[in-house]
């Protein structure tokens, strides 16, 4: 089985359409049964991220994050955040892009899920029981729907 990992293209690309050429790109070079993989950001990623980082207080931030969440876009601001033009997803957008492109839709994960809000994260995964935990727990919650529009990142997981 051959598998096509599309982990920032699609969200490198503000226009639907080319959103739906990439991944229509992935499906026509995949075998047969072939799997794609595809990394999304989500809507309110940078929302989360301006509320983390104590951006909050900065009006460059608050009036980019409200054009960010009505939008999906950010364009070119490389020197204001360290990222550069960029689609944020929501989740419920995903699915129509995939079958749009001619491929079936597996699942949607959270990648980072709840662990994004442990700030205790790098110490319950050192040790070996707040490991189990933390694994059992995302296992249980890395496709909630409600969950992926929470976490930054959603991976598309797709097939030919």
């Amino acid at each position: 089985m051959i598998v096509i990992a599309l982990l920032g293209p699609i969200y490198h690309l503000l226009d639907r359409a080319d959103r739906v050429r990439a991944y229509a790109e992935a499906r026509r070079v995949v075998r047969a049964g072939g799997v794609v993989l595809a990394a999304a950001i989500s809507r309110c990623a940078p929302m989360y991220e301006t509320l983390l980082n104590g951006m909050a207080d900065r009006p460059d931030f608050v009036d980019m994050m409200r054009a960010e969440l009505a939008t999906g876009e950010r364009r070119g601001v490389l020197d204001l955040v360290g990222f550069t033009t960029v689609y944020f997803h929501r989740p419920e957008e995903l699915p129509g892009e995939v079958a749009d492109a001619g491929l079936h839709l597996d699942d949607l994960y959270a990648v980072e899920g709840m662990t994004h809000w442990m700030p205790d994260i790098e110490q319950r995964l050192s040790d070996p029981d707040g490991r189990a935990l933390v694994l059992e727990l995302a296992a249980r919650t890395e496709r909630e729907p409600s969950i992926l529009g929470a976490t930054p990142h959603v991976l598309v997981a797709a097939h030919r």
